[in-house]
Formats: structure tokens, sequence, C-alpha cells
């Protein structure tokens, strides 16, 4: 066993970056995402010798990160199995994600290790357990010609759930929970209407609201950005106006741009007042994990339908998308959730914008304040 856990330390080193071209991980991994936790050890049963007469012994608590040691010798042979400890059947079988359960999960048992063959991504996960007592499962997953991911697998107490955790080198742990096929239908509570996470209009901000951020420009510049939500047109879905000050550039005053979007075939779509003639796609038609489009020089994906992220003044399951720039050598990491739109964004593994508060405002207040900004509206409706 020491072999094989420092084989796998050597192989962590060696891993690199690349982790969000990983095509597995969408589709299966469309949950929560969260920091690592400290994993709680399984209780061990420690095999107790014959004892003599007046002789008692007590088995020692092992504390996480702290050696096992014991006064009383260990006795030889194989330790008994510890029956909270489920078996690798447990684990074989189909899973899928809640999220999107047209994607399956399905383990096999080959010689005490569990395999999954995905053939339309040519990789291959295997799973197996470093230490008989352990509940947890370690392993990777492998996609064909890169890096392999350090990968676990845990099952809750009643088995029907099982929690996936993969650790990219340099990169965030990403986390879902998948569940058995048959348990989908049927738990839904009754006068409560889930938010349709599949549809692009969802993402967008609320009407008539202030949205406050704190702005990290690459030229090592700051400020502060308000974007005021309204709407200017019933066929307009939304127009947002977004005013940015400068901390580095203070003379310059503040700069002001209005946003509209608009549904089209191709997906909720996003024009700037002052460039009517110029538009992109801003969400796809579908929002689902894996999916992928190109828009005004930048590939985008999304990674993660429900990734957890805490602001501090609240606490989101977001929209996780890529959007990539070749060109410039840009790498963006966008989190939108249902009601606030963009909420954080990273820029290069940096932070570049996080939302720190949302105001109310008058409805008619914000229209008039929005409608003041917007200069080419009719030339926008023209192409509509």
């Amino acid at each position: 066993m020491t072999a094989l856990v420092a084989a796998l330390v050597v192989l962590a080193v060696l891993m690199g970056g690349g982790y969000l071209a990983y095509r597995f991980l969408p589709p299966l991994l469309d949950s929560l995402k969260s920091s690592m936790p400290t994993p709680t050890p399984a209780a061990e049963s420690t095999p107790t010798p014959t004892p003599t007469p007046a002789a008692t012994e007590s088995t020692p608590t092992r504390t996480p990160g702290v050696a096992h040691t014991t006064s009383t010798p260990e006795p030889a042979g194989t330790p008994a199995p510890d029956s909270t400890v489920p078996p690798l059947e447990a684990f074989a079988g189909e899973w899928t994600n809640p999220e999107v359960p047209e994607h399956r999960l399905r383990l096999t048992i080959e010689q005490d290790t569990l395999v999954a063959r995905i053939a339309q991504e040519n990789a291959v996960v295997r799973l197996a357990r470093l230490d008989p007592q352990d509940s947890t499962l370690h392993g990777s997953y492998s996609p064909s010609g890169e890096p392999s991911v350090p990968m676990t697998a845990e099952l809750s107490s009643d088995r029907s759930r099982m929690t996936v955790t993969l650790a990219p080198p340099q990169s965030e742990f990403e986390r879902a929970v998948l569940v058995r096929p048959e348990s989908l239908p049927g738990n839904n509570i009754p006068g409560i209407e889930e938010i349709d996470r599949s549809d692009p209009e969802s993402y967008l901000p609320v009407l008539h609201q202030r949205y406050v951020y704190e702005m990290h420009y690459p030229d090592g510049d700051s400020g502060s950005l308000e974007v005021v939500t309204s709407n200017l047109d019933e066929k307009v879905v939304r127009s947002e106006l977004e005013i940015a000050t400068s901390r580095l550039y203070p003379d310059s005053g503040r700069r002001t741009d209005v946003f509209h979007y608009f549904s089209s075939g191709t997906g909720l779509r996003r024009v700037l007042d002052s460039r009517p003639d110029s538009d992109e796609i801003w969400l796809p038609s579908r929002v689902v994990s894996g999916t992928g489009w190109r828009t005004e020089g930048w590939s985008c994906r999304v990674l993660l339908m429900r990734a957890p992220l805490d602001l501090g003044f609240v606490q989101l399951n977001c929209l996780k998308i890529q959007r990539d720039n070749p060109a410039v050598g840009v790498s963006e990491i966008v989190y939108l959730a249902p009601g606030y739109g963009e909420v954080l964004v990273k820029l290069d593994g940096a932070e570049a914008k996080r939302l720190l508060r949302v105001e109310s405002l008058d409805p008619g207040k914000a229209t008039e304040l929005v409608r003041e900004h917007t200069k080419r509206l009719q030339d926008v409706m023209q192409r509509l």
C-alpha cells in the first residue's frame, strides 16, 4: 500500500493544469462545489486478543492528522471488516446527476477496482480502497492524452447518494452529489415552483434594482461599478445602465454604458447601446452542463449548473462558465446567479468583479435613469 500511496503522490506532483478543458466534469459534476472538507475517518474495530484474567483493553480513538499509537501491541493477522464500511458492490451500478439525468455513470467491479469507461469522452474512471477500513474510495479520472485528475467517492449513510470530488492540481476542488436514476422523480414540494436553470433569462438581474460591484482591472486600476436594471420596451428583455468609477484616474469622471438583452433563436443576446450593429450571445438558448458556444472572439463553456458561492451578504448556487479569448490570451471564470446576473468574475485566476450589495429602486426612477443614458434604442429595435 505504501508504494501505491507514493505513486499517487508522484502523479499529483507531475500533473499540470488544463483541468477546465476536461469534458467529463461538466456532464457529471453539475452540482454543489465547495472547499474540500476534512474527511471524517471511519470508525475502526481493533481485534482484541484473548484477555488474561483482570486485564481489559480499550480501542484508542484515531484523530485526523495524528499518528495512531497504542500501548498494547496489535495482534497479528487481518483485522475484522468494519460493518460500517460499504462494500464495492454498494458503489457499483448506474449513477446520474439530478440536474442532467440523461448523463449516466456506470461503475463495474474489475479485480477489486471500480471502473467506468466513458466512450464519448474517451476517458476512464478508476476507484479503489487504499485501506480496507476506509469508507472512501480513491482513484482518478483519466481522459485520453491528458493528465489524470485525483478523484474520491463517498456514499451517504443510506447508500442512496454518492459524493464525488475531483482535486485538479492548481485549481479549485469540484464536487457533485450523484443519485440512482430510479430515485429521481417525485420529490418536488407542492406549491413551490423550481427555477428553470436551463432558461437563460433566469440569470438576468431582477428589474428596478441597483447592483454594486468592486472592480479590479488588469492595468492595476480598481473602482466601483453600479448596474441599474429596467425594461424600456416589451421586445427588449432587459436594459442595464452601468456606471463605473476609477480610483487610479479619479479625474476621468464616471463612465456610463447601457446594455440591452433580447431573445433570439441562438439564445439570449446582449448589445451595447452605442454599438447597435454588434451583439454577442450572452447565454445559449438552453443552458446545460457542457454546453459550449462561440461569440465575438470568445469561446464559452458551461462548467457547472450549481456552483455554491458565498459572497458574505448572500449565499448562492451559481452557473459557472469558462470564457477564453485566444486572440488576446485571456481566460475568465464567470459566476451567474438567477435573479442577480454576474456576481463574480475571475480573470486569469484573479478576482476582477465581485457583487457587494443589492438595493431596490423606485421603478419609475430606475426606468428614468436607464432611459436618460440610452441613445440608440430604436436602432437596436430595428434588428429585432
